[in-house]
């Protein structure tokens, strides 16, 4: 599995979101393709954008990649049923610590 993450600060933080998954797209289509890739042992790509707004806001879209990146980690670390329980618990965290070095 390789994971992209693109990390921004915007004060249309949708508009920008978008914008970083479209100019992204294409690069993880070359990636997953490329003959390279499965060499690697790797048989996934993601992509994920963590856009925050100015004043600290995280959009509901950013949560959910939060979540996703959090499951993923969780997925790989740990064979533990019990451990999604602590996703929630792991997003609200990281949007705490995002708005505060954006406020900050």
């Amino acid at each position: 599995l390789l994971v992209v993450v693109e990390v921004a600060v915007a004060a249309d933080p949708d508009r920008v979101r978008k914008q970083k998954l479209s100019k992204y797209q294409d690069l993880i289509r070359i990636l997953s393709d490329s003959s390279s890739f499965g060499e690697a042992g790797l048989s996934d790509c993601r992509l994920f954008a963590i856009v925050v707004g100015e004043g600290g806001t995280v959009p509901d879209e950013t949560r959910k990649d939060i979540e996703c990146l959090a499951k993923l980690t969780r997925e790989q670390s740990s064979t533990d049923d019990t451990a999604h329980e602590t996703i929630d618990a792991v997003v609200n965290s990281c949007s705490e610590q995002l708005r505060f070095i954006v406020t900050s």
